[in-house]
């Protein structure tokens, strides 16, 4: 139904918490349970940055890499589009929170 209803123009926020009682917290948690939904790499990426930043009414501050912007960002090894659970298997290159670098291997 959510792939359905995000078709549709329905607004797909993105969360940190899971919903099934009994499982353990995982950080790719969110792009399982999307991708065995049907929704593209491209959809996921959409939904977790852009589309959550106009949910809670911060797109003027995050969602987007532009000048003036929190710049909290992930690099990643690998292009996410193939494949973006793989690409969660794997510890980001970089981490950046509001522009400083709290993270990565260089």
């Amino acid at each position: 139904m959510l792939p359905k209803a995000y078709r549709a123009g329905v607004p797909i926020g993105w969360g940190t918490d899971s919903s099934m009682k009994f499982s353990a917290p995982h950080p790719g948690y969110e792009f399982y349970a999307r991708k065995q939904a049907g929704f593209s790499a491209e959809e996921m990426l959409k939904q977790a940055t852009i589309e959550s930043a106009e949910i809670l009414g911060l797109s003027d501050r995050l969602g987007t890499i532009e000048i003036g912007k929190l710049a909290d960002l992930i690099v990643l090894e690998d292009d996410p589009l193939p494949d973006i659970t793989a690409a969660m298997e794997k510890a980001p290159v970089l981490v950046m929170k509001e522009g400083e670098i709290v993270c990565g291997r260089f």
